[in-house]
């Protein structure tokens, strides 16, 4: 936690301008687009604007403020958090300056979604900032509630699998290797290439991606609820809902919905001879087996017991028990071949019954899975006028490349 005087020196470090001293109540009431554009009327005063934000809903939370900053990408529509390295730890908020571009043009319009838009991407970011954090602050992560855990740990969990698998700690063959461990490794590999490769993999529907959109959501519809001024309380609800609707969308799109949590988790158990890999993996177990036994469904550790390959090895070690006795090579080769096929089927629809269960583990996300209410897009014209800008802005962009 940080004390006041470390508070006051990452102010001016960070430059929170004429937001400096404003609370969270104070920003929040910025959400009504009137205050928001008599206020924020610079580039400058607007980056400092979502730095203040940005830096109060981290130390509510209990994690250190990082920098936010607008740059140029043509290959990033919103924003990105960043951290240095696995030890480090170090993160910063980056933001498309096309919204910046943009300010002038909202604020001559008094666009209603613009103000919006910009706490749904800076509480984004900033929720990313303290899962970041958490993967290097045990006492930080046993204080979040269990969907951001899950978050954390995963993502620590990935990286972890990658590293030690470039530190040469665990190789794809060894003498109690089965097969199917070397298919796994190479998954492992496989995965981390494609992250590397296009940013938005395994984008959708990883529990990072999901937990920030909740979490986000979730304090939006608090301020819309406790901030908004009456004029402007029906659109700014229907603003939420649209958040809902979009998030819905990211978790359903195939283009970006290439995360498989239970498999990805069940290749950690390659890796338990590896200390920094076991005790997040079986925290993480114990983790997701209890919030899914809560809800009475089936849990990972039934999961495992089903898709045990200790199973498969000790039935071909029957067989090979009664070759020459009752059953002769051709046969005892066909029966391997059938008890393999056999097992892997029931691998297959062991994970498929899992990832059916996945969305309970995100009590906001699986709400809205089980139904919520569509906004009304009548209400929405301003967005629209914000999306045909943002758009044609991002065209612009590109023909810059």
């Amino acid at each position: 936690m940080l004390n006041l005087t470390d508070v006051l020196e990452l102010k001016k470090t960070m430059g929170l301008g004429k937001f400096e001293n404003y609370s969270w109540e104070d920003l929040c009431k910025l959400i009504n687009p009137t205050q928001f554009y008599s206020l924020v009327r610079t580039p400058e005063e607007l980056r400092s604007f979502m730095q203040a934000l940005s830096f109060n809903f981290c130390l509510n939370n209990g994690c250190t403020p990082m920098p936010l900053m607008f740059l140029s990408d043509p290959n990033v529509d919103v924003a990105y958090t960043t951290r240095k390295n696995l030890s480090g730890g170090k993160s910063k908020i980056v933001v498309n300056q096309n919204y910046s571009t943009m300010l002038s043009q909202m604020a001559h319009e008094k666009n209603t979604y613009f103000p919006y838009f910009l706490f749904e991407i800076t509480l984004h970011e900033s929720i990313h900032v303290w899962q970041i954090q958490a993967l290097y602050n045990m006492l930080m992560l046993n204080k979040m509630p269990s969907d951001m855990q899950i978050a954390v740990l995963d993502q620590k969990l990935n990286e972890l699998k990658v590293q030690a698998l470039a530190n040469g700690q665990i190789k794809a063959t060894g003498a109690n290797d089965l097969v199917s461990s070397t298919f796994m490794i190479e998954k492992v590999l496989h995965n981390a290439a494609k992250r590397s490769e296009n940013p938005l993999w395994d984008y959708s529907n990883s529990p990072s991606e999901i937990v920030a959109r909740d979490h986000a959501c979730q304090e939006l519809n608090k301020i819309v609820k406790q901030f908004a001024q009456p004029q402007f309380l029906v659109v700014l609800s229907e603003y939420v809902k649209d958040s809902n609707h979009q998030s819905f969308a990211l978790l359903t799109d195939k283009q970006f919905n290439n995360y498989n949590f239970f498999e990805e988790l069940k290749y950690c158990k390659l890796f338990e001879d590896v200390h920094e890999v076991k005790a997040p993996y079986e925290l993480l177990s114990t983790i997701v087996d209890g919030s899914l036994k809560r809800q009475n469904l089936t849990t990972y550790s039934d999961y495992l017991r089903k898709t045990d390959e200790e199973i498969l090895v000790r039935e071909i070690e029957k067989l090979g028990g009664l070759v020459g006795m009752i059953l002769g090579p051709e046969k005892y080769i066909a029966q391997v071949k059938k008890l393999t096929n056999d097992f892997d089927a029931d691998c297959i629809s062991a994970l498929a019954e899992m990832q059916k269960s996945y969305t309970a583990l995100f009590p906001y996300t699986h709400t809205l899975v089980q139904g919520y209410n569509k906004p009304n897009m009548f209400m929405l014209s301003d967005q629209g006028r914000f999306d045909l800008i943002a758009s044609h802005l991002k065209a612009l962009q590109q023909t810059k490349k």
